[in-house]
């Protein structure tokens, strides 16, 4: 049971930098996407949409953020802790489109 809980606690640990990655690569390809399509319709500010098509990106930075946040020692005692708030906030930096 010990080595359950372990596995959880370091799932829990990087899951913000994963689940971050994944909603970052979602956006950026939505954005990508109707950034293209709005460059079809105009003749000039190419940059513009370049810039906004990679604000998603950011996702992954936060998820770096929080993944440092509960860097510690994963032991039974705090692998449900870890799990818990990792995956949480995990879900929450994916985007819900």
């Amino acid at each position: 049971m010990n080595e359950f809980l372990l596995v959880l606690g370091w799932i829990g640990l990087y899951a913000p930098m994963a689940l971050g990655a994944v909603g970052s690569i979602i956006g950026c390809a939505v954005a990508g996407q109707a950034a293209i399509g709005a460059m079809l319709d105009t003749d000039s500010g190419y940059g513009r949409y370049v810039g906004v098509s990679t604000m998603p990106s950011s996702q992954v930075i936060y998820g770096i953020v929080v993944m440092f946040t509960l860097n510690r020692p994963v032991t039974p005692e705090v692998a449900p802790g870890l799990f818990s708030i990792g995956v949480l906030a995990g879900l929450a930096s994916m985007p819900v489109s």
